[in-house]
């Protein structure tokens, strides 16, 4: 993903990314915390 920040914003736009972005970190720390305690006790992490 392009990381330089374009030269213009829809209305609403970059706070609905801030949101996007948070919801999807959220997610993947979830995915990942998971993991941790499926191996922790010795289940299979898909």
């Amino acid at each position: 993903m392009d990381a330089r920040p374009r030269s213009r914003l829809l209305p609403g736009e970059a706070f609905y990314n801030a949101q996007a972005g948070a919801l999807a970190g959220d997610a993947c720390v979830t995915q990942a915390d998971l993991g941790v305690l499926l191996s922790a006790f010795g289940g299979a992490s898909p």
